[in-house]
């Protein structure tokens, strides 16, 4: 069952009867059916999950297919839990069963009406592409910030919430339940926008469906992730899947990238592109300069022709930032406060920080160490040679360099010793 924590994350929804939710399917033209005993259909549903484990009482539960287990095994755990229906491709004796062909392509669309659509009352940026998504994210908040604006962030590093402190993220896109869920907290906390990595797992399984995007930004695009798209092709697909006019208002593409220019030539949305190369483009960035002190380049576009100094590091991140300037300026924010905030953006924080060594741990460490060096270790070990002081020098990668490490009669009195208190 959901933790108190987890509870008190919900946001206010509508409470809609089964009856309404059959209608809102039919009205989306995905069919559907109900599954229930006479006088099922006015029963309300107040919240909705794909998780048995965070039912709460009110829930629609969505049992959906997956490659070990089916999501409705689990539908009674969920009616214990308080779940008063279920959305699935088969029905289940223990609840009321709205039954649809493929349950994941409506999740997002349900989730979000009963949440009251809130993607649009936030103006809700995207980004997308095999690299940059993460720091093109933060860029884009520490913009919109700047020039005022109340926002949200969500993507592999953190989830926040305009107020609230940031908590790590599960996925880099949520499930769709849970994306419209964080949405409507977003607006409940008086958000103005909304920053999101779109993977391309999210695009593939549905988890952005129900969600209208201001404007979404194309990065680049790269062999990855081919284990679930199976080919090149199919993930190009999936990407651009999140550049249709139903689903986005504006796109920002990156025509330096092969596949950003093909994108672009098959745009059918309001488009403004960038590049780092010499192609034609609305937007671009020139003399790109990184040293210890951050990244320097000229941004050019329509209206701009100025310097700007990132603290960030890595001659990368000019197109990050580039990408994430057109985005804001498309949307319309005091353009040079935004700027301003992009370039007092001191680092994006890393996906796990470091971890301390512990002292058994540097211990174990040390044992080995010297019991490789006295022969006693794996017989894999690389030779060692008497140093001029009398150590053990340890030829190292580098070549002509090498390590002294202690060891003999002294270093096994060290390890037999009990360590000081």
């Amino acid at each position: 069952m959901a933790s108190a924590l987890q509870r008190e994350d919900r946001p206010v929804a509508e409470s809609l009867c089964l009856d309404d939710l059959l209608d809102i399917l039919r009205d989306l033209a995905l069919g559907g059916r109900l599954i229930a005993r006479p006088g099922d259909g006015r029963v309300h549903v107040r919240g909705v999950t794909l998780d048995s484990t965070d039912v709460a009482p009110g829930d629609l539960f969505a049992g959906l297919p997956g490659r070990l287990r089916h999501g409705a095994d689990y539908a009674g755990r969920a009616a214990e839990a308080g779940a008063v229906a279920l959305l699935s491709d088969r029905p289940d004796l223990s609840l009321p069963s709205l039954v649809v062909e493929h349950p994941r392509q409506v999740l997002g669309a349900l989730s979000a009406r009963l949440y009251g659509d809130p993607s649009h009352a936030l103006s809700v940026y995207g980004v997308t592409g095999a690299n940059g998504k993460t720091s093109t994210n933060h860029l884009l908040a520490a913009g919109l910030k700047a020039a005022g604006h109340r926002v949200g962030l969500a993507g592999s590093l953190e989830t926040r919430v305009p107020g609230e402190v940031g908590r790590p993220s599960e996925r880099t896109t949520a499930e769709a339940p849970s994306l419209q869920r964080l949405l409507a907290r977003t607006r409940q906390a008086g958000g103005t926008d909304m920053v999101l990595e779109v993977s391309s797992h999210a695009l593939e399984l549905a988890r952005v469906n129900g969600t209208r995007f201001r404007v979404a930004v194309f990065t680049n695009l790269s062999p990855d992730h081919l284990d679930l798209h199976g080919d090149l092709e199919r993930y190009y697909a999936a990407k651009a899947s999140l550049f249709t006019p139903d689903r986005c208002e504006h796109a920002v593409v990156n025509v330096g990238d092969p596949h950003g220019h093909r994108l672009a030539n098959e745009m059918l949305c309001p488009l403004s592109t960038f590049t780092m190369g010499s192609e034609p483009a609305d937007w671009s960035a020139r003399t790109i300069r990184a040293d210890a002190g951050g990244t320097r380049f000229r941004l050019r576009g329509p209206g701009c022709d100025r310097e700007v100094r990132l603290r960030l590091l890595g001659a990368h991140q000019a197109d990050n930032a580039v990408a994430a300037a057109v985005a804001l300026a498309v949307g319309g924010v005091d353009f040079g406060a935004a700027l301003r905030g992009m370039e007092n953006l001191a680092s994006v924080h890393r996906r796990k920080p470091p971890q301390r060594e512990s002292r058994n741990a540097a211990r174990r460490r040390r044992s080995r160490r010297t019991e490789a060096c006295s022969g006693l270790g794996s017989r894999r070990t690389r030779p060692a040679t008497r140093a001029p002081s009398g150590g053990i020098r340890r030829p190292s990668r580098r070549r002509g360099r090498g390590r002294r490490t202690r060891c003999g009669p002294t270093a096994d009195l060290r390890r037999r010793l009990p360590p000081l208190r």
